[in-house]
């Protein structure tokens, strides 16, 4: 018999990942066999020298920092030695996934999603690609929260990573405004007269408005600002009593009310006849007045 010579595993570092099972790895070696396989330090849990055929293989339990174990194979004759460098990470993740791949908020509103369902290892760091809107941000279980203060459309890449790997998803965030609501004018009943000038301005609660369109046009001599929904000049004809339509609206919605308008001619004031005393007598002719 002779002593075992120049034992190797063809492999001098191992990195192993929590819960997924290991190569097996087979010792080659010149001369005879060795009969005993000793290993030191002790190998990761589930990690098993086969002290029959000095095989190594199994299933890593635990993270481990990369550490060198001396592997010894002898006979009576003789021993030879290996040296073997180890490494095992945290369990990699397999999936993440939101409760929706569309995220929609409003601007100047408080919005995000709650953090997703991930399968695999514990995820320890996240990261965004592109960055997320500004205002909003992602937290340590990977929920997204936060007040957007602009309009936008972006799709995004969620990574959640380990020492072990890696898992990502894509999702979308819509920013849109906040309905308008409660639109109204001083009055839903006007009744201007020719040459009246005329200044009135809306009220309207919630997002910007984008627009503004009225319904039927105004009679002539009014105008109605397209941008923030006043109604001004002077009327300058006559415009019987009729409804008409103010539309207000962004990209989160839009608000319609009506008013009725009409335009009267001016009042007839100070009528006066010149004379206006007049002393007459029976059967007498009066000058025209």
């Amino acid at each position: 018999m002779t002593s075992p010579k120049n034992l190797d595993y063809g492999e001098e570092t191992l990195l192993l990942a929590v819960g997924h099972e290991m190569q097996a790895l087979t010792p080659s070696f010149f001369g005879d066999g060795p009969q005993n396989w000793l290993v030191n330090p002790r190998l990761p849990d589930g990690i098993i020298l086969d002290s029959d055929n000095g095989v190594i293989s199994g299933t890593p339990e635990s993270e481990s920092l990369l550490t060198s174990y001396t592997i010894i194979g002898k006979n009576v004759i003789g021993s030879s030695v290996f040296i073997l460098e180890i490494e095992i990470l945290s369990q990699p993740p397999e999936s993440i996934n939101y409760s929706s791949n569309e995220i929609f908020c409003k601007v100047s509103r408080a919005c995000g999603i709650s953090n997703p369902f991930t399968s695999g290892g514990i995820i320890e760091t996240w990261n965004v690609i592109p960055e997320l809107p500004q205002g909003l941000e992602i937290g340590s279980s990977g929920e997204i929260f936060g007040v957007v203060q602009q309009l936008g459309d972006s799709n995004h890449t969620i990574t959640g990573s380990n020492s072990g790997g890696s898992a990502y998803t894509d999702i979308r965030i819509i920013t849109i405004h906040e309905e308008p609501e409660n639109l109204f004018y001083s009055s839903h009943i006007f009744q201007w007269v020719l040459g009246d000038t005329i200044v009135e301005f809306p009220n309207v609660e919630g997002g910007e408005i984008i627009n503004w369109t009225i319904e039927p046009h105004l009679p002539e001599g009014l105008f109605f600002n397209i941008n923030d929904g006043s109604i001004t000049g002077s009327p300058s004809e006559l415009h019987a009593l009729r409804e008409h339509y103010v539309t207000a609206s962004n990209s989160g919605g839009s608000i319609t009310i009506n008013f009725l308008l009409s335009v009267l001619d001016i009042s007839q004031i100070n009528i006066l006849y010149e004379p206006y005393n007049l002393d007459l007598t029976v059967n007498e002719i009066i000058q025209n007045l």
